[in-house]
């Protein structure tokens, strides 16, 4: 094998040991950026970087040799200092190794993401002989580190398993005693062959009768084979009880291994944003299986966002309401039964319910008659946060605040046949509660019949199985309900949610089978025809033609060939929800809406003509002026849905513009969108401060992202 051959062989090796690296460096770098003086900490990053040099010369990847040797000299000169960092070098160390990890991945095809490798080694230079960082030339915002914290080590979590020894070894274990039962049932098969055989001699020496002896020697011979074959059964039974649990174990992984991909995140994010927040990590030794360790990857990049946008204050902020400078979110992981919980929880303003009803009222989801009536609780209230396209940020960026997360996240955890909620008080802050079972596929579950079909809840949702008598049941404000350990819970006949318009069936005379389930802290009590029993099956995807079916997650083969279908439980808590549900103020419009007039605001002809042609081709109706003093001008003149602005104008600036806006009362609630390319937190601020309802990046939005904030804004 040639050198070139062996390189290859050993690249997808190189890139995941790579990540390895860049983890512990990342991790080790914001230890010290901390404070961390850690002697044993600072000689493991000056390991680490020394043997990735190593390493990368060996591979031929000489870009991040040379990045590798360049970091390694900053490191020394660092130490030198006893690790106190002048300003920027941090950064730069980050950048470098974000670079790091472009270049691989863009060898192995894996990204696109050039990397200026001129202008990072000129800092990295520049740092260890201890010049001027702030004079050199910038990276493209594209590029910067803040732009996308971290994105390498967010971006993947490693396609392989990495599994101990010890599992290895009980794995092969496993293995040699299923192949040893295999061979013994091999010879049984034999047996019965003899028999077979033993009883045609029979039959063809046979002249009248067969003699009793010769009976005698065939049941004997046929008791010790059957007893034979039901010992090696159960034994095989028992093996592949053992091989099933032990590749489940395989698959699972500490969820540390994606807890560790966040802290660079929120340093970066915090940065970009002017906010000072720490990240704490608990209970990383929890496991989870490892596709459910990618699925919950973005809904937890979306809350730790939420918490740095919305939740933690800015410093000065914190300090006012006396508040530490420092904001915290805690990341934590723990076990509760046959759940896995995930918590992300900040110190920071807490959600406003009066905000959200606010919010819900002007953007349609709550009419005001709805809102003033006062029977939304807090449950009803923070569910509206997972209702597509609602936000209460008053400015949208590219961070969050876009109408789009929440309902994502909502619906990616109860694919998983897990819940999320929400606990969170005014000027103490938020918490967001993830429950997810430990693995995905082989599911215990009850199994129930209704209208002779079989259906299965997963057991980690099922709280108690009982039988109700129909004279045990309430009615509370037109809802039958049960008593159930001190509480009241509504009980629903499970035909009525699956089957809802087919007539209704007699409830019978005797004692009804009901199973309690929970979600997300909520219990609904259901009627089955029949409880059978708990077991485990293998839960089947339902396919692209019935994967859209309401309250069906999946479907499974038993024993005997039956179908069982899979419920899927947060569907069933909506579905009756539904029955009871506030009409949306959307849907009580009976006029079609007309197509929205806009506004365009902009000073530069070719950008102002792009805008007008796309918004054209969504069919909006557009009029245009050159500056905030036109636009003003037109305000008083003409009715519009929405205006779309600059900043930077001659004669009356965005700012100022929006400003007046909100001054006049005639304009006052008309929807702004502010399109920029000014991109810095105080611009950001400083367009909230103004009341523009969205501050738009040009860099950072497609023109189909600004039309969907456009749509939900005016519709």
């Amino acid at each position: 094998m040639n050198e070139i051959s062996a390189r290859g062989k050993l690249l997808d090796k190189f890139r995941d040991i790579t990540l390895d690296r860049l983890r512990i460096l990342n991790q080790g770098l914001l230890d010290i950026e901390k404070g961390s003086r850690d002697e044993n900490l600072i000689n493991q990053l000056m390991r680490e970087i020394h043997t990735l040099k190593g390493e990368s010369r060996m591979m031929g990847f000489s870009d991040v040799n040379l990045i590798t040797h360049k970091i390694e000299d900053l490191l020394k000169s660092v130490q030198l200092r006893e690790f106190q960092f002048r300003l920027q070098e941090t950064d730069i160390l980050f950048e470098a190794l974000d670079a790091i990890g472009r270049l691989v991945q863009k060898k192995l095809g894996e990204g696109k993401k050039s990397v200026d490798l001129l202008s990072l080694t000129n800092k990295l230079t520049a740092a260890v002989e201890g010049k001027n960082l702030e004079s050199l030339a910038p990276v493209p915002a594209s590029e910067t580190p803040g732009a996308k914290p971290a994105s390498l080590l967010l971006s993947q979590v490693e396609e392989s398993i990495r599994v101990g020894i010890e599992k290895l070894d009980q794995l092969s274990n496993v293995s040699g005693d299923i192949f040893i039962n295999q061979i013994r049932n091999h010879n049984l098969v034999s047996s019965l062959r003899n028999l077979k055989n033993l009883f045609r001699e029979c039959l063809e020496s046979a002249t009248g009768t067969v003699s009793t002896e010769e009976f005698k020697k065939l049941q004997k011979e046929l008791n010790q084979i059957s007893k034979e074959f039901q010992d090696e059964t159960m034994k095989m039974d028992y093996a592949v009880s053992i091989l099933q649990d032990q590749v489940r174990e395989v698959r699972l992984l500490p969820i540390s291994t994606l807890f560790d991909l966040f802290p660079r995140m929120v340093r970066d994010l915090a940065k970009e944003f002017g906010k000072e927040i720490e990240l704490d990590t608990q209970g990383g030794t929890a496991e989870l299986d490892k596709i459910m360790l990618d699925r919950i990857k973005d809904p937890l990049i979306h809350l730790i966002r939420n918490s740095i946008d919305h939740g933690v204050e800015p410093p000065e902020e914190r300090i006012r309401e006396g508040k530490p400078r420092m904001g915290k979110i805690l990341l934590s992981a723990s076990t509760e039964g046959d759940h896995i919980i995930i918590e992300i929880e900040d110190n920071g303003r807490g959600i406003n319910p009066e905000g959200i009803i606010a919010s819900a009222v002007k953007k349609r989801f709550l009419t005001p008659a709805q809102a003033e009536a006062g029977a939304l609780n807090q449950r009803d209230i923070f569910a509206l946060l997972f209702t597509p396209g609602f936000s209460t940020k008053e400015v949208i960026t590219d961070l969050s605040g876009r109408g789009v997360g929440l309902d994502v996240v909502k619906q990616n955890i109860e694919a998983m046949e897990g819940s999320v909620e929400i606990q969170s008080e005014i000027g103490k802050g938020t918490k967001f509660t993830l429950r997810l079972p430990p693995r995905l596929n082989i599911i215990k579950v009850l199994l129930l019949s209704l209208r002779e079909s079989l259906f299965a809840i997963p057991s980690s949702a099922a709280v108690e199985v009982l039988k109700v008598l129909p004279s045990d049941t309430l009615s509370v404000e037109g809802q039958k309900v049960i008593r159930f350990r001190g509480a009241t819970v509504p009980i629903f006949h499970l035909d009525d949610i699956l089957y809802p318009n087919s007539p209704a069936r007699p409830n019978g005379k005797g004692k009804w089978p009901v199973v309690i389930i929970e979600s997300a802290r909520e219990k609904l009590a259901l009627v089955a025809d029949r409880i059978i029993s708990e077991r485990e099956i293998a839960v089947k995807p339902l396919g692209k033609f019935l994967g859209e079916v309401r309250n069906l997650a999946g479907a499974t083969l038993l024993e005997k060939g039956e179908l069982a279908f899979f419920l899927h439980v947060p569907d069933l808590f909506e579905s009756v929800h539904a029955r009871q549900r506030i009409t949306p103020a959307a849907e009580i419009t009976e006029a079609a809406p007309r197509p929205g007039r806009i506004l365009v605001v902009e000073d530069s002809l070719i950008t102002r003509e792009m805008e007008k042609s796309v918004l054209l081709s969504y069919g909006y109706e557009v009029q245009e002026a050159e500056d905030g003093l036109q636009a003003l001008t037109r305000l008083r003149e003409e009715t519009f849905d929405l205006v779309i602005t600059d900043l930077e104008m001659p004669n009356l600036n965005g700012f100022d513009l929006t400003e007046k806006i909100r001054a006049d009362a005639r304009t006052r609630s008309l929807p702004v969108i502010i399109v920029t390319t000014r991109s810095s937190p105080e611009d950001r601020r400083r367009g909230v401060e103004v009341g523009a309802d969205a501050y738009i990046v040009k860099s950072e939005f497609h023109h189909e992202k600004l039309v969907e904030i456009i749509q939900r804004l005016i519709q």
